[in-house]
């Protein structure tokens, strides 16, 4: 992953890919934050790249199951999966991720692996 054409991520494992990106300002610093999914054969797990300068980044593991694979509760979980919700939930100041949410009803819950990210300023 290259951000303003410096390499900030090297993709070092033998199988899987980054499936999605998300760009956001989680700590709220007017620099771009990345979100992304690593996905394997059997799942995937979620990380966040949190900027801590102009040219630095920090990674930070948010799920190490993402998608909800080894935690759906019934099959409408399964197909009502919501991937993620950016927000601050704790009125701090910075964003947090929410991973792992259900959709029913246009209302979001949460589920057995529900996982919330926080930002340490």
């Amino acid at each position: 992953m290259y951000y303003k054409n410096k390499e900030v991520r090297v993709w070092t494992s033998a199988d899987g890919f980054y499936n999605n990106i998300w760009k956001v300002d989680l700590n709220t610093d007017n620099i771009p934050d990345f979100i992304f999914e690593n996905a394997f054969e059997d799942g995937s797990t979620l990380y966040a790249l949190i900027s801590m300068s102009d040219k630095d980044f920090q990674e930070k593991l948010i799920t190490d199951d993402y998608g909800g694979y080894y935690c759906v509760e019934s099959s409408d979980t399964t197909q009502n999966l919501h991937p993620l919700v950016i927000k601050d939930i704790n009125n701090n100041g910075n964003n947090e991720v929410i991973a792992n949410l259900a959709k029913l009803n246009n209302k979001l819950f949460s589920i057995s692996c529900t996982d919330t990210f926080y930002i340490d300023r």
